[in-house]
């Protein structure tokens, strides 16, 4: 009986989305704080990489927008006056030789720009509706500690009656 047990919960571990023992994933979801820049003019030089100041930024869950959508973080101010909202969040490596996978979700009402560390990994002129991106191919880039994954979303047109960004980031190391 107690081996049927083992096997059975081996069996459902299996099934679920937990990572391989012993590895660890940074996963940041939906609805996670970000640090955000929004606004007519762009924010500072240098905000996509590691080591920016960005403690005069605001915070604010993801689903950032207007309108209809998942809006967490509300821009109510954004039609007529600008079309941009650049986020950011840092995240730490713990075994840099043991990545897998790192992959980037959107929804993007517009063109965007993604950066990890400052270097820009993908960048489209089309909307975006959660799409998986892969961008298991930068993990090179990454440093052996503190990183940055950084995204500018613009909305197609500054006098839209909606606008919603949602970037989801994950990271696996095994």
């Amino acid at each position: 009986m107690k081996v049927l047990y083992i096997c059975l919960v081996i069996f459902i571990f299996s099934l679920t989305s937990y990572p391989a023992y012993g590895a660890r994933t940074v996963h940041i979801k939906e609805g996670d704080t970000w640090h955000y820049f929004k606004g007519p003019g762009g924010p500072p030089d240098k905000w996509q990489h590691t080591g920016f100041d960005d403690s005069g930024w605001e915070q604010g869950p993801s689903g950032f927008g207007y309108g209809k959508g998942k809006n967490n973080t509300l821009l109510n101010d954004m039609k007529g006056k600008y079309k941009t909202v650049y986020v950011r969040r840092e995240f730490t490596i713990m075994n840099y030789s043991r990545i897998n996978r790192v992959t980037l979700s959107l929804v993007c009402d517009g063109p965007f720009i993604a950066y990890l560390d400052g270097i820009e990994v993908l960048r489209s002129r089309k909307r975006q509706r959660g799409d998986i991106l892969d961008l298991s191919g930068f993990a090179h880039e990454l440093d052996h500690s503190r990183n940055v994954v950084a995204i500018q979303c613009s909305n197609d047109d500054i006098n839209s009656d909606d606008f919603s960004f949602i970037p989801v980031f994950y990271l696996n190391e095994e």
